[in-house]
């Protein structure tokens, strides 16, 4: 009696190479099918690889997403041999765009700093705007003020805390042993007051709502 056809189901790695050759032929729709398998391993890698500060601020569920605008653009630099070499050029991609994610993320918070120390004294005369013409001098001045109203907004203990690290360049060991707290405290105090500071520029509208 001769035993029944063995149906066994497809390997993990056999699907995934077949995605790799879907996507290799420009079949766009592939790359969903590709970013929700791979997803979860990839949004591993990318927490990993965020610098703890930022942690709190990262949505890594939407920087997956952005991979897919970034594998339709990149499709042709794919070599496609296999699954193994889909999740290296998957990992490749993911750190590109990660990359971009923090060094948004760094330069908002450059830029908040900077709107938070342009409002100590009189900024406008030390503001390149400054140098305008009196349109320019008057739209600065109103941005200051709006700056000004921001931050007052914000806690005294917000305020403070953005200030140690802000402006007096000291680290969460440091502002820890200033305010009796510990350096994990001092650095949740910091995230917290910047997310607040940062949705109240957003509101006023100076800062794009796209930004991060």
């Amino acid at each position: 009696m001769s035993s029944p056809a063995s149906h066994d189901p497809p390997r993990p790695d056999s699907e995934l190479e077949r995605l790799a050759d879907r996507y290799a032929d420009g079949d766009e729709s592939a790359i969903g099918e590709i970013l929700h398998r791979e997803g979860p391993g990839i949004e591993r890698r990318m927490r990993q690889r965020i610098p703890p500060r930022m942690r709190r601020r990262f949505g890594v569920s939407d920087v997956v997403q952005d991979m897919a605008v970034e594998l339709v653009q990149q499709r042709g630099r794919f070599l496609n041999r296999g699954a193994s070499a889909l999740r290296r050029f998957l990992r490749t991609v993911a750190d590109r765009v990660l990359g971009r994610a923090i060094r948004r993320e760094r330069q908002q918070r450059r830029d908040v700093a900077r709107n938070v120390r342009t409002g100590e004294d009189n900024p406008v005369e030390h503001h390149p705007a400054a140098l305008g013409r009196p349109s320019e001098q008057l739209a600065d001045r109103e941005r200051v003020v709006t700056v000004k109203a921001c931050y007052a907004r914000l806690s005294r203990e917000e305020r403070l805390v953005i200030e140690l690290v802000e402006q007096d360049g000291l680290t969460y060991r440091e502002v820890a042993e200033r305010l009796a707290i510990t350096p994990e405290a001092a650095r949740k105090r910091f995230d917290r007051a910047m997310a607040h500071l940062v949705a109240t520029l957003r509101d006023a509208g100076l800062l794009d709502d796209a930004a991060p």
